[in-house]
């Protein structure tokens, strides 16, 4: 049995095909949906409550997509999330996913999140600093550097507050070898002007190598 995902109008819809047809299809639906990537499964929540949890052996078509491991489930899963949920427009101003979005100008939408957001998929080889693939970024310029062994910087002239900053990550590649490797993050004495986090082995120890298309989000909060 797998579950499908796929879209109908303004709602994401969770089909459970039960032995190719002999039963009725368990359907659930989102109207506000929320994601969220755990260690060895993806949970779907309504407006912030869970509903259903996910691993990847029971994940079958998603809009029309077959993924090849949990993250990139994960990836389309969120792609699919954020490009459909726009509701009414009252006075050039819409409601997405419980943000507001000016758009009086349809060329230049300027989502108001409360907060400024830089998300990408990183990776790192040896001993070379980490590479982003950025998805989403209205917080401005980032460069990344490796520090030591397993330490890494995100680094940038200003745009990280004090108290105002998070930096969260998607699960590590670990070689194979489960549960995932670990990260553990430090804002160091300066963070105005890096980000410092470690990864390492299940065993314990910080390594390279860990970052495989991992992802990384970095929120700065009005």
């Amino acid at each position: 049995m797998a579950y499908d995902f796929s879209i109908d109008g303004s709602t994401l819809v969770v089909t459970l095909d039960t032995e190719s047809g002999k039963f009725a299809p368990n359907i659930h639906t989102y109207s506000q949906p929320n994601l969220e990537l755990g260690n060895d499964r993806i949970f779907l929540k309504e407006e912030g409550l869970f509903v259903q949890d996910f691993v990847f052996e029971n994940i079958g078509d998603i809009n029309g997509d077959t993924a090849t491991n949990l993250i990139g489930a994960y990836n389309l899963l969120d792609s699919l999330i954020k490009g459909i949920f726009v509701v009414a427009e009252v006075g050039g101003v819409q409601s997405v996913s419980g943000d507001l979005v000016d758009n009086t100008d349809p060329l230049n939408p300027i989502i108001n999140k409360g907060y400024k957001v830089y998300t990408a998929l990183l990776t790192q080889s040896g001993t070379n600093a980490p590479v982003a693939t950025v998805l989403e970024n209205t917080l401005g310029n980032i460069v990344w550097s490796r520090v030591a062994t397993g330490t890494y910087a995100a680094n940038s002239s200003g745009a990280f507050t004090t108290d105002k900053t998070t930096l969260d990550f998607g699960v590590l590649d670990s070689g194979a070898v489960w549960p995932h490797g670990y990260v553990i993050t430090s804002y160091g004495e300066s963070i105005t002007g890096s980000l410092k986090f470690y990864t390492g082995t299940p065993a314990g120890s910080v390594s390279d190598d860990m970052l495989v298309h991992t992802k990384v989000e970095i929120r700065v909060y009005n």
